[in-house]
């Protein structure tokens, strides 16, 4: 009984090893084709990047009445919150980028190692089971 649990346990973690490494080569692939397909690294969200409805005003101040406040809007500020945002999508990519590359090599790795412990002690123990 105790051979019979060891080889299960031998051939669950070598399935499991074999799924990371699925996984893992899965997203090279998509790594691959993000960084060479696009112009700028798709970011993992639709809609994040665009940064076009910031400074979209075109006079220098405008005053916009909230309620019994007035808010001053100026071409300056709309300026620096338009750059403020694209250089967070610039950074958002940059680490998008870096994220997927680093599952890539986790997966990858993990589960070729996995797969490469386990699987040669599964086959052997199974050949033993059959003498």
């Amino acid at each position: 009984m105790g051979k019979l649990m060891s080889l299960i346990y031998f051939y669950i973690v070598s399935v499991i090893g074999l799924v990371l490494l699925i996984i893992g080569l899965y997203n090279a692939i998509s790594y691959g084709v993000n960084t060479s397909q696009y112009d700028e690294y798709p970011l993992k969200y639709v809609g994040n990047e665009n940064c076009d409805y910031m400074g979209s005003m075109d006079v220098s101040a405008t005053s916009v009445p909230v309620k019994n406040d007035t808010i001053i809007v100026d071409k300056n500020i709309q300026k620096q919150q338009k750059k403020d945002c694209e250089l967070r999508v610039k950074r958002e990519r940059k680490q998008t980028q870096v994220d997927d590359l680093k599952n890539t090599i986790y997966f990858t790795l993990i589960g070729a190692l996995l797969l490469a412990i386990h699987l040669p002690i599964a086959l052997r123990k199974s050949s033993e089971e059959k003498k």
